[in-house]
Parts: structure tokens; sequence; C-alpha cells
């Protein structure tokens, strides 16, 4: 059978990466959205290669996006954290 690749996991990476910049340009709200969507998605392929991990191949793809939209939500969450400070 043919591997594929997971439906959700370039789309988490991108909005992973997104939520960088989001978090910069938007007091961290925006960070906070797009890391979750991210999230959200990471965990809906999780569940998906659970079911079936010989089917597809870009698991480790999926690893790095959930790193990465992680990291983002910290950042947002510092970057909100430190506008209610001031």
């Amino acid at each position: 059978m043919e591997q594929q690749k997971l439906p959700n996991a370039t789309i988490a990476l991108i909005l992973g990466i997104i939520s960088f910049i989001a978090c910069c340009c938007s007091t961290g709200i925006g960070g906070l959205i797009f890391s979750g969507i991210a999230l959200f998605l990471v965990k809906k392929d999780t569940k998906l290669y659970a079911e079936n991990p010989e089917l597809y191949s870009n698991f480790s793809q999926l690893k790095t996006a959930k790193t990465i939209a992680i990291i983002g939500l910290v950042l947002a969450a510092l970057t909100l954290v430190g506008e209610f400070i001031k």
C-alpha cells in the first residue's frame, strides 16, 4: 500500500510559523489563536496516525508542527502577559 501524507500536517506547520509573527504584531492574541488552531490540527492528525501508522509518511513534520505551535503559544502568552503588566 502506498504511503500518504497526513492531511493537516503542512497547514499546522504554516499556522505554527504564523503564530510567531502574529504574537509580535497583535499583542499576543493572534499568536494564541493561530497556535491554538495548529495544536488542534496536530491532535486531529495524531489520532489519524495512531489508527494506521504504516499508511502515513510525514509524522515527523507533524511533530515539528507541534513543537513550533507550542513555542508560538508560549511566546504569545508571554507577550500578552507583558502587555498587561505595562
